[in-house]
């Protein structure tokens, strides 16, 4: 049976490597598949695109809603940072990202329409909370009753 803790810095320190690893597991998958529901929702629902085709979401597809392409990293405890490292077709020349360039438009381009999907995403996250149950549920899962 492991030490209670004596202060709160004691119980900070045991709770901690607790709470990241529930963040970058439980967290950080809630919140990439709620990009990929935005994936869906905020460009693939938005028409079909003539120039290029699509990757699509599965695993190993590559595209913007594969999940295997949204990269997690522990930024500080308790924070947990999800970049989508999707890369643009080889046919388009631009310095960012195809997250980014789907996000922000791709400057003065014709087919440069915003579609803030990131944005939606956290939009969404602070609504329906699923980022907060995802990490009770990790918690749970680690042994800590949650109330």
């Amino acid at each position: 049976m492991s030490k209670p803790a004596s202060s709160w810095s004691e119980l900070e320190k045991l709770l901690q490597p607790i709470i990241n690893e529930a963040m970058l597991d439980e967290v950080s998958t809630a919140a990439k598949l709620e990009e990929q529901e935005h994936v869906q929702e905020d460009i693939y629902n938005s028409g079909i695109p003539i120039i290029y085709k699509r990757r699509g979401f599965g695993v190993g597809s590559r595209g913007l809603g594969d999940i295997s392409q949204m990269e997690s990293t522990l930024i500080e405890n308790g924070t947990v940072e999800i970049v989508n490292k999707a890369e643009p077709q080889a046919y388009w020349d631009t310095p960012n990202s195809l997250a980014t360039n789907i996000e922000l438009g791709y400057g003065n381009k014709w087919y440069s329409v915003s579609r803030p999907f990131q944005q939606k995403t956290v939009e969404s996250l602070e609504q329906n909370k699923k980022h907060v149950t995802a990490l009770k549920t990790g918690l749970i899962k680690r042994g800590l009753t949650v109330i």
